[in-house]
């Protein structure tokens, strides 16, 4: 799955990929993969815990959200749909079929890809 947010972080300029805020080893693991694949890790923003109403806010200031395998969002997931964010995920046994179907019945926008490598 990292692979795929490198190779969309190299492809679009000024995008961020943001992440809920791992354990200080982990951030530097991730900071190292993302320089070693030319990525600069300040392009790697990390957001703190907080209350869900807080969290739910911030999902505006996304432009697309990425929902990865084998682990989906499901009920995130479904409330950025409401919101029509413009969408991704890979199809797979984890997929939340729920999440799919929000956005076409919300009117807002879907992208789903297959899990075939770079299709993303």
């Amino acid at each position: 799955m990292f692979e795929v947010w490198m190779r969309l972080l190299a492809k679009v300029p000024g995008s961020v990929l943001w992440l809920k805020q791992p354990p200080a080893d982990a951030r530097a693991n991730l900071e190292r993969e993302a320089a070693g694949r030319g990525i600069d890790p300040a392009r790697l923003v990390y957001a703190d815990t907080v209350a869900l109403d807080v969290h739910l806010a911030r999902h505006a200031l996304a432009d697309l959200f990425l929902d990865t395998l084998p682990y989906n969002a499901h009920a995130t997931g479904r409330r950025c749909a409401r919101r029509r964010a413009a969408g991704a995920d890979l199809q797979g046994r984890g997929l939340c079929r729920p999440c799919r179907r929000q956005p076409a019945a919300s009117g807002g926008p879907a992208r789903t890809c297959d899990a075939k490598p770079g299709s993303l």
